[in-house]
């Protein structure tokens, strides 16, 4: 469903406006002719509404899938986006995982879980979807994405899904098909790519979107930072336990940070370009420190779109160098960082987000992003006016598996290539127990062989 099927029972304010009360002027003469700018509409670019709080409505009963750190995060930020919301079931692999989220979401969310609603094991999702639930949060290691997702679809479950959707381009292809399905059903699907719901960002995109920097000829994307969270081996972890818990370290269950975390900018850009997917790409990169896991440290890649445009995608994971999260586009008029300023051709600022102020004149404090996912979840499910994020989400994660796959062989390759790719990153966990898996990392030159 498109978003302005959920758009059509809210007000959208303004379909005509001045850049800030006035003309924009081309030109450097005095006898500049002023050209008009018209700021589309919500309904027009079909965006959500920008709302505070999700609709009311009927009492909803949620499930949770994962109750890792983002899993326990998005669970509160969904008890937090409006009335009558439960968790009422919930899934993990690890047993203290699963007993963690439950005394979190107990005490500080409110909730009421029994033990005999929290499921252990590797199917445990399955009890979680059998449950007397209307809709469920997936936040899981990457790689077990897919198939609960799937199963959630099947289950006639609106599900929210964080990113990425997969590790390899036969897990996309499983949730593009699953996203179809989702439409076919009516079923609001939302995911953790919670830039696309974010004030902001939604505000800076309108004016890209009404033409306000002209065509995007370049850009680049950042996901720049420092070591993430890894946790040391105890002697009784088996090789699948201690691999689950420290994911982000093994492309086969995290993807690499271009899959896992540059995902959440190459949205960004993909979708400030009309969701479009680029014609091929190089990348470049390799593993420098000899921690944990066989991922690359850094992986830098040249996205080139059918217009000719170039758009750099750089991700690194170094301690004490510089660090950098975000999206730069370059227009035949101007350019913008994506989040809250644009300026013109010659670099002057020519508009700026601001937040809303009181009647004192206050700053109004934001919703954050991952609250306001939420809150359009929530609506789009009680007004019965589905949202399918999961087109987009499957699109930018294979723009992702692009660069990394092109950055780990070495190779240029085309988005019909990766699109029809039979490549599956490493075997299948579906119990404890020793992994026959390669640590070494992909070498450029060489097909990639991890597992």
């Amino acid at each position: 469903m498109k978003r302005r099927d959920f758009l059509s029972s809210t007000t959208v304010a303004g379909s005509s406006l001045l850049l800030g009360g006035t003309s924009l002027l081309s030109g450097c003469s005095t006898t500049e002719k002023k050209e008009e700018f018209r700021l589309k509409t919500n309904e027009e670019l079909n965006l959500p509404p920008m709302l505070d709080k999700a609709s009311d409505g009927k009492a909803l009963r949620f499930g949770l899938i994962g109750c890792g750190g983002r899993g326990t995060g998005a669970a509160l930020n969904l008890l937090s986006a409006g009335n009558d919301l439960s968790i009422v079931a919930i899934s993990d692999i690890l047993p203290d995982r699963l007993e963690l989220c439950r005394t979190i979401l107990n005490d500080k969310g409110k909730q009421n879980i029994t033990e005999q609603n929290a499921f252990l094991g590797f199917d445990a999702y399955k009890k979680v979807l059998d449950s007397n639930i209307d809709a469920v949060i997936i936040a899981l290691p990457s790689r077990f994405h897919p198939a609960a997702f799937e199963a959630a679809i099947n289950a006639g479950k609106h599900t929210f899904v964080e990113k990425p959707f997969a590790v390899d381009s036969p897990g996309v292809r499983k949730v593009m098909l699953a996203a179809r399905q989702a439409d076919q059903k009516g079923l609001s699907v939302v995911c953790g790519t919670q830039r696309r719901h974010g004030k902001n960002y939604i505000e800076t995109y309108k004016r890209v979107a009404s033409g306000l920097i002209g065509d995007i000829v370049g850009g680049s994307c950042y996901w720049c930072i420092g070591y993430e969270w890894q946790t040391n081996r105890k002697p009784e972890w088996n090789d699948a336990e201690y691999m689950i818990r420290n994911w982000m370290y093994f492309p086969f269950l995290g993807g690499d940070y271009t899959v896992a975390n540059l995902i959440h900018n190459i949205d960004v850009v993909s979708w400030f370009m009309g969701n479009k997917a680029p014609v091929h790409a190089m990348g470049f990169g390799a593993k420098v420190h000899p921690n944990i896991g066989n991922k690359y440290d850094f992986i830098a890649v040249d996205y080139v779109f059918d217009n000719a445009a170039h758009i750099g995608g750089y991700c690194r994971a170094i301690e004490k160098c510089s660090r950098n999260i975000g999206e730069f586009l370059m227009g035949s008029k101007g350019k913008t960082n994506c989040s809250d300023t644009i300026w013109d051709a010659e670099g002057n600022e020519i508009w700026k987000y601001e937040s809303q102020k009181d009647e004192n004149g206050n700053t109004i404090p934001e919703i954050d992003h991952y609250v306001r996912e939420h809150i359009d979840w929530v609506t789009s499910i009680r007004t019965n006016k589905p949202l399918n994020d999961a087109h987009d989400m499957a699109r930018s994660t294979l723009i992702a598996i692009l660069g990394r796959d092109s950055a780990y062989t070495g190779l240029t390759i085309t988005w019909d290539e990766i699109m029809a790719s039979d490549t599956i990153l490493g075997p299948d966990i579906t119990a404890f127990g020793k992994m026959d898996i390669p640590l070494n990392p992909p070498l450029p030159g060489v097909p990639i062989s991890l597992g």
